[in-house]
């Protein structure tokens, strides 16, 4: 009896293992916020691909922020860029923002400046 129940127990945690492995969790798992700090010295504007399917948008705006501001952003820990980018208040382009996370990191702040990329 006790043989069985640990060949049952056994069994069980590989089923589990292998259906985390080829069915990982729900869409929203391992989304995060990320701190941006504003610390350059022009308000800008983070923009984020538009989720509407029709031209002409292709970006949004997100979060504006003074200079010294700060505010979330939403990524995941798929080590995949989120798009954002950066803007001035009258649209020139600064950089985009290549934040890729492989782990969830619960309280991580990013200085603008040393974020940002080219496009």
């Amino acid at each position: 009896m006790l043989v069985g129940l640990v060949a049952v127990l056994v069994i069980s945690v590989g089923l589990i293992a292998i259906l985390e492995k080829y069915f990982p969790g729900d869409p929203g798992e391992g989304l995060f916020d990320v701190r941006l700090v504003n610390d350059t010295s022009q308000e800008v504007i983070i923009q984020r691909p538009c989720t509407v399917d029709q031209p002409p948008c292709q970006y949004a705006t997100y979060r504006d922020l003074t200079p010294g501001a700060v505010a979330d952003v939403a990524t995941s820990d798929r080590n995949e860029d989120q798009r954002y980018r950066v803007v001035t208040s009258s649209g020139e382009l600064l950089g985009c923002l290549p934040l890729r996370f492989r782990t969830v990191e619960q309280g991580a702040t990013v200085q603008l400046s040393h974020a940002m990329a080219s496009c």
